[in-house]
């Protein structure tokens, strides 16, 4: 069971680097992401993990770092785009209820987690980026290009979009094995709207650069 946990660790430990989730990294983990999930529903505190402790102090370490970049997309969009402000919240509070219950693995904390994810269920919040990304006035990338038209501009606002999609994947694969008997369902829908938004990053690039 420990080595799942450490398998995440890992996974969280290159995320902080940057600050950022790495969807690809999410995906190729998504197994043990999975299994931690399970080890928190099946926890037995007369065997505890210390390394679930650990993790809790690394994904809440993350979330404050997502929260800064993902302000940056409401900063951009402005209030008149309400979206990015509703989505940094629902991601700050879903990964802190995920951490609280990696932490202290109790039937409250995981009834946290079950209440959070059927009021904003991450896949359908993975839907709803998709809708506003395909809008001009809701894609940041679109945005950020007519006010600084650089291939760098570019990659900035997709590794920050990726990380929301690699967010929401890590969650619902934890949830996955929290909540679902580790039905995948959800998480391989997410994994397909993360090569979706890389597909749609390369044509959005293609109709931007003959404008620049």
């Amino acid at each position: 069971m420990s080595d799942d946990v450490n398998a995440v660790i890992s996974i969280v430990d290159a995320s902080l680097a940057d600050g950022l989730f790495d969807a690809a990294k999410i995906s190729e983990g998504l197994e043990a992401i999975v299994q931690l999930g399970a080890v928190v529903k099946g926890y037995n505190p007369d065997e505890p993990i210390a390394e679930l402790a650990d993790l809790k102090g690394k994904l809440e370490e993350l979330s404050g770092k997502l929260t800064e970049h993902l302000n940056e997309l409401t900063a951009l969009i402005g209030g008149d785009e309400g979206f990015y402000k509703t989505l940094t919240e629902t991601l700050t509070n879903l990964l802190t209820v995920v951490a609280e219950s990696v932490g202290e693995p109790d039937d409250d904390k995981k009834g946290s987690v079950e209440g959070a994810v059927n009021e904003n269920p991450p896949l359908e919040y993975g839907y709803k980026l998709q809708s506003v990304l395909g809008q001009d006035s809701g894609n940041p990338i679109k945005i950020a290009w007519n006010q600084d038209p650089q291939e760098s501009t570019v990659l900035h606002w997709k590794t920050i979009l990726g990380s929301v999609f690699g967010q929401l994947l890590f969650i619902e694969a934890y949830v996955s094995g929290l909540l679902r008997n580790g039905d995948l369902y959800g998480a391989e829908e997410l994994k397909l709207l993360v090569t979706g938004f890389d597909e749609d990053v390369e044509k959005w690039k293609k109709e931007l650069e003959p404008e620049s």
